[in-house]
């Protein structure tokens, strides 16, 4: 073998030792770049991240396996716009659609967050999706390339962070410290809560809970848009002012009471709506206040009515008609002093009350309700006396107040009895009490007894009885009195009111 063999065999087997250096170089890359890649899957996955490319002319769209995992979806999934849209959150559509558009004529990469119904399990997931427009020479869009990435978590721990921070929001929008809008928040005369941007109650006070009827537990958290005012709450959440006044029933004991609601939103500094905040009122004490206010002012009316028509009769001599104008003028200031007294009730609370205290004297105020009686249309052939025993004790009392209370023990009396019997009335001093009493002689059956001080029962039919009732809320809450009454077939009905001879 010449030495140009040698030499060409060395060179062959030179080239084939390189050739499989440099094969197992390339196995070590492919090695390397299979690791790369599975880490990079794997970081994919653990991340719930995935890469699409969208081709618009074809309308058809490619994706890595984690970008399905993040969607639910499989290999045999149609993949077009229109089926990328049926997995968006249907009240997330409109707002995506538009931000699309708007990202098409801006030609700037976009970055969006929006929910998702994933098509495995039907579970709704948050997901960002981050996303570059690439675009033709002419400058026409041929396609998107972009990732999503599932931020359930994360959206979840903003909307709690949200939720815990939603009560120190209202104290800022107030522009109060927290210590100063707790002290108010805790001992105002109202119920008061907070609510998030979702309408879920986040925060009240006491009050709230007593007017609801349920304990903390079962209140926080609960969703304000499925209450009776929820109209009031959608309304704050649009940024505006919201109102209710109607009945709401309590839950664990089905009472239903009256309520009135003012809301209003609660916004940062920046202008943000972060939720709202709501103050909560009973009004059942002014709806009763207004209850008994009408009944009693027609009563007085109704008096009026009877002295003014006498008045036109042309036959009563002067001295009987410069009476009824005297006794006219008399029920005219009754009637604007209950107006004073209602007002001035429904526009305070019981216990911050100042009344007006003036001297009376008991017989004469009984006399002068006497008078008024004798000459309504109410009295109809019964009479009303007084007791010869009756005191004319010295007392301080709300004149208004205590004259409402008298007139309906007679008008009840009245009613109840027959054509031609008597009725009689008187006071007496009583353990240093004033005890007014007006007996009938009328039987309340036994079934009645028992609920005859209730504002719904009646022995007159329906729609009757609030005088009694009327009697003894007055009493009871701003004259410090008490009603009672007895009724016997033998004796018939009598009626006491006591209260205190100097308020």
């Amino acid at each position: 073998m010449d030495k140009s063999s040698i030499s060409d065999e060395n060179k062959l087997q030179a080239r084939i030792n390189q050739l499989e250096k440099e094969i197992d170089n390339f196995k070590e890359v492919e090695k390397s770049l299979l690791k790369n890649l599975f880490w990079l899957q794997e970081s994919q996955r653990l991340a719930q991240l995935g890469y699409f490319k969208y081709f618009i002319k074809g309308d058809f769209w490619i994706s890595a396996d984690s970008f399905d995992q993040v969607l639910g979806i499989n290999k045999n999934y149609i993949r077009n716009y229109n089926s990328w849209m049926d997995l968006v959150h249907p009240d997330d559509r409109e707002t995506l659609a538009k931000n699309t558009s708007d990202f098409f004529g801006s030609k700037s990469y976009f970055n969006v967050d929006y929910r998702i119904i994933r098509k495995d399990d039907n579970s709704i997931h948050w997901i960002n999706e981050i996303g570059n427009i690439e675009y033709d020479e002419t400058g026409s869009p041929i396609s998107i390339f972009g990732t999503v990435q599932d931020i359930t978590d994360r959206k979840e721990e903003e909307i709690k962070r949200s939720n815990n921070t939603c009560a120190s929001s209202a104290a800022e929008a107030v522009s109060e410290g927290e210590e100063k809008y707790r002290l108010v928040f805790n001992n105002i005369p109202l119920g008061i809560f907070h609510f998030n941007l979702q309408g879920k109650l986040t925060d009240c006070n006491d009050l709230f809970l007593k007017i609801l009827g349920s304990p903390r537990v079962n209140v926080l958290g609960m969703s304000m848009l499925e209450m009776p005012f929820s109209e009031s709450i959608k309304t704050a959440l649009n940024g505006e002012y919201g109102h209710f006044e109607g009945n709401y029933k309590t839950p664990s004991s089905g009472k239903v009471i009256p309520l009135k609601i003012e809301v209003a939103p609660v916004n940062l500094k920046n202008g943000a709506i972060v939720g709202g905040v709501g103050i909560v009122e009973n009004v059942t004490e002014k709806k009763q206040i207004e209850r008994i206010f009408f009944h009693d002012i027609l009563n007085t009316a109704g008096t009026l009515q009877s002295l003014s028509t006498l008045l036109l009769d042309k036959n009563i001599d002067s001295q009987t008609k410069q009476k009824f104008t005297n006794l006219l003028n008399t029920q005219a200031i009754r009637i604007i002093d209950e107006i004073k007294t209602h007002r001035f009730l429904i526009s305070s609370k019981s216990n911050e009350i100042t009344l007006e205290i003036k001297p009376i004297k008991a017989y004469e105020l009984l006399n002068n309700l006497r008078e008024l009686f004798l000459h309504s249309n109410s009295l109809s052939y019964r009479a009303i006396e007084i007791v010869k025993d009756c005191e004319n004790i010295n007392m301080e009392c709300d004149h208004a107040l205590l004259g409402r209370i008298i007139t309906n023990m007679l008008k009840n009396a009245i009613e109840a009895s027959e054509h031609d019997d008597v009725i009689t009335m008187g006071c007496r001093l009583q353990d240093g009490n004033v005890a007014f009493w007006v007996h009938n002689q009328a039987y309340i059956p036994e079934d009645i007894k028992s609920q005859i001080l209730t504002s719904s029962v009646s022995t007159k039919g329906e729609g009757r009885g609030l005088g009694v009732f009327s009697m003894k809320y007055l009493l009871q809450t701003y004259l410090k009195g008490s009603i009672s009454f007895t009724s016997t077939q033998e004796e018939g009905t009598t009626f006491t009111a006591v209260l205190p001879q100097y308020l």
